[in-house]
């Protein structure tokens, strides 16, 4: 009996707070939108040729009202690293498209939201270079042109000896065809941190992408090579081996690859030649 007096004064103070609360706003309801596109959520369009948005919904998921007019589209330029108010389809591009939704949320980054890709190609290319090519470690080449070592240049296999790494099983780079002249490369440095610096051997418990430099390119119909976008795996690295310029070729006689990088924050430039593997 006793335990039920000393209960009284709690929830006489219980209920005294629930009345007192009365008087408070009604909180806000949150909601999320479901989201729906229609068509495929990846689309290759060749120069010149148009595309029309397939469609999308939303639904507000607490009372099942349409909310279509309450998402946001935007459309990113990846290989500019902007966005633009329309797609280009007069050349070559990469762009992401958001579909944007907040919801009830008084927020700035969307609650909701899901993406469609478009590649714009051209294809006037019919040339293929995917697969696996190697990196000539006596003609490829750095060559320092700022910093204490300025004017050095050494080949790909003097500084893989100088880092103490063997190198003698070759170093691949894998390219991906996407659609006709666009391509995904695993690592456009050529190896510079994985073999070379000897970090695949060394941190052998990370993956390889980790000291890869993955890049995007573009084969033009004169076999010209263009550099899209890319970065190293191992993020907190990539702006110390970033990409600050670029320019390449495909040999079709030669059945070779030759490019050069220019490694903008270490002050060198990587010139690269890559053979087929079966070559």
């Amino acid at each position: 009996m006793k335990k039920y007096l000393y209960s009284l004064p709690i929830l006489a103070a219980l209920f005294g707070l629930t009345s007192c609360d009365s008087d408070q706003p009604e909180p806000v309801q949150q909601w999320y939108p479901v989201i729906t596109l229609e068509g495929e959520t990846t689309y290759n369009v060749a120069i010149g040729d148009t595309w029309t948005e397939p469609g999308y919904s939303a639904v507000n998921t607490t009372n099942g009202e349409d909310a279509t007019a309450d998402v946001e589209v935007l459309i990113f330029d990846v290989i500019s690293n902007v966005y633009v108010d329309e797609i280009d389809f007069d050349s070559p591009g990469w762009y992401t498209i958001y579909y944007n939704s907040y919801g009830s949320m008084l927020e700035t980054i969307p609650t909701v939201y899901k993406t469609r890709t478009i590649l714009v190609f051209d294809p006037t290319v019919t040339v293929d270079i995917s697969g696996t090519w190697m990196v000539n470690l006596n003609e490829s080449r750095r060559i320092r042109y700022a910093g204490t070592n300025a004017g050095q240049d050494l080949t790909f296999q003097e500084v893989a000896d100088a880092n103490d790494n063997d190198v003698s099983a070759g170093i691949p780079v894998e390219f991906e065809l996407l659609v006709p002249g666009f391509y995904y490369v695993d690592d456009i440095e050529a190896g510079l941190v994985a073999f070379l610096y000897g970090y695949s051997s060394t941190y052998a418990s990370y993956p390889l992408w980790y000291w890869q430099y993955e890049a995007y390119v573009t084969l033009s119909s004169d076999n010209e090579l263009n550099y899209l976008t890319g970065g190293l795996g191992y993020s907190p690295w990539e702006d110390t081996f970033h990409v600050g310029g670029f320019e390449g070729e495909y040999d079709p006689d030669a059945n070779t690859i030759h490019y050069i990088v220019d490694v903008t924050p270490q002050g060198f430039i990587l010139d690269v030649v890559l053979e087929r593997e079966d070559d």
